[in-house]
């Protein structure tokens, strides 16, 4: 499930553009960590995966390891096609 501030937007011909995290500046696809790459790890845990990490950080992060958007245990680092 999405955080109630993302939204989509739609781009040429209805096609989906990008997330955005609502603030306009475009940062909706990087990193919660280091604001520098895409995301492309999620943070597996109670069922639900945050999609927040990119490449490098999600080596950062282990099971066990808090989430480092809800501080929720993490079951699993999964990359997320």
């Amino acid at each position: 499930m999405l955080a109630a501030s993302a939204v989509q937007q739609a781009g040429p011909a209805g096609a989906a553009a990008e997330w955005e995290d609502g603030d306009g500046d475009g940062d909706g696809q990087l990193c919660v960590v280091c604001v520098d790459a895409p995301k492309q790890y999620g943070c597996l845990h109670a069922g639900t995966v945050h999609l927040c990490l990119c490449r490098d950080c999600s080596e950062l992060f282990a099971a066990g390891k808090p989430c480092p958007m809800c501080r929720e245990p993490i079951v699993a680092v999964v990359k997320v096609f």
